[in-house]
């Protein structure tokens, strides 16, 4: 039960609310300037209590600000992830909502608002050959990474019961963009490695299925010779210009193989290297990854287009779908390319690649007529 008392103020007499919160504390609401203001404030904050939507005072005033640095400090993300999510929480989350608390955010605010996010189309020039900065619609990709930090600060409040639901859930995801994968042929990995500054890494990562975190990560000692086996055991990247080694993907460790002459290549790299020693590396450090159409991998692919040895052009990502293709045109089965390229499950395969064991039937389908072909005319059941 409340009680509500009078006192004085240099100004004159207010009023005061004091009630018992559920925590357990003797609080005091002050400020009322009549005591029917103060009984309606009562009886309102009484009925929250009632029906378990009071909160405490202090966190009425916590912003979406304090809490994405909160979400950034307790998530145990990997390197390139935080520092990708980051950015959009700066550039896109931050801007918006930072300085509202959870109450005043509304799940229609948050759909109008994925919505209406745009970014710069750099990708537009103008009669002069200059960026014209023109706006675009954000892909839903993108547009995920944004609801994915507003989301998880949100999912803090209530936790917190700062709030009751989140309003950044219960509604359907934006859309991702499905980009197309592209295949090459031995042919055309051929061309494309005599044209890079490195071609043992397309070698290797259109033959084994790796992700290039994964080959960047790899050292001396993974590689066993012998056995012909490549230990995928860390995962290496580069964020804010610094390299970071992590586990990989997946966080489980794996054994992968390729064709001989991948390890003939292999060795020359680690000739005369301790088994700590990075494979591929710029100096001390793992090789950062080609982004930008000025390093290697896309001056390479750039001029395969040019000179007509690649139809179209291809990202690292697409080695990683070519190592696919060739590992189920040379028989592998579904079990056998999961374990290659990493995925959590051979449904996760079947689901990316599903097109290739479909084209694959017809080559099983040969090879099941060539292997009874001289049982079928034992048989007089026709």
């Amino acid at each position: 039960m409340a009680s509500i008392k009078k006192y004085a103020t240099a100004k004159g007499h207010m009023w005061r609310v004091q009630y018992r919160s559920p925590d357990g504390k003797s609080r005091t609401k002050r400020g009322f300037e009549t005591k029917a203001k103060a009984q309606a404030w009562a009886d309102k904050n009484a009925a929250k209590i009632h029906t378990g939507e009071w909160q405490q005072p202090e966190r009425s005033t916590v912003t979406i600000n304090n809490l994405i640095d909160r979400l950034f400090r307790i998530s145990e993300w990997k390197p390139s992830w935080r520092a990708r999510l980051a950015t959009t929480a700066d550039t896109h989350v931050r801007p918006q909502w930072g300085h509202l608390t959870p109450q005043q955010i509304t799940q229609s605010a948050v759909r109008d608002w994925l919505a209406s996010l745009k970014v710069a189309d750099y990708a537009q020039k103008d009669e002069n050959g200059q960026w014209t900065g023109a706006m675009k619609p954000m892909s839903g990709s993108s547009k995920r990474h944004c609801l994915t930090a507003l989301a998880g600060a949100l999912d803090l409040a209530v936790t917190d019961n700062i709030i009751r639901t989140n309003p950044a859930r219960g509604f359907p995801l934006p859309k991702k963009a499905k980009s197309p994968q592209r295949f090459l042929t031995r042919d055309q990995v051929a061309n494309l490695a005599k044209a890079v500054e490195h071609p043992t890494v397309v070698w290797v990562l259109a033959t084994t299925g790796m992700r290039f975190g994964e080959l960047a990560g790899l050292q001396v000692g993974d590689i066993d010779f012998k056995a012909k086996r490549i230990h995928i055991e860390r995962n290496a990247v580069w964020v804010d210009g610094k390299s970071v080694v992590g586990t990989p993907k997946t966080e489980e460790q794996r054994t992968v193989t390729a064709p001989e002459f991948i390890f003939t290549m292999l060795r020359r790299h680690c000739a005369a290297k301790l088994p700590s020693a990075w494979v591929f590396s710029n100096g001390a450090e793992p090789m950062p990854r080609p982004y930008s159409s000025k390093h290697w991998f896309q001056r390479g692919v750039a001029q395969c287009v040019n000179d007509g040895v690649l139809p179209y052009r291809v990202t690292l990502h697409d080695l990683r779908h070519t190592a696919a293709s060739l590992m189920v045109s040379s028989g592998a089965n579904v079990k056998l390319v999961q374990r290659q390229l990493g995925h959590a499950s051979a449904a996760m395969t079947l689901d990316t690649y599903a097109a290739l064991f479909d084209d694959d039937l017809d080559g099983l389908r040969g090879r099941m007529d060539e292997s009874f072909s001289g049982v079928v005319s034992l048989s007089s059941n026709f």
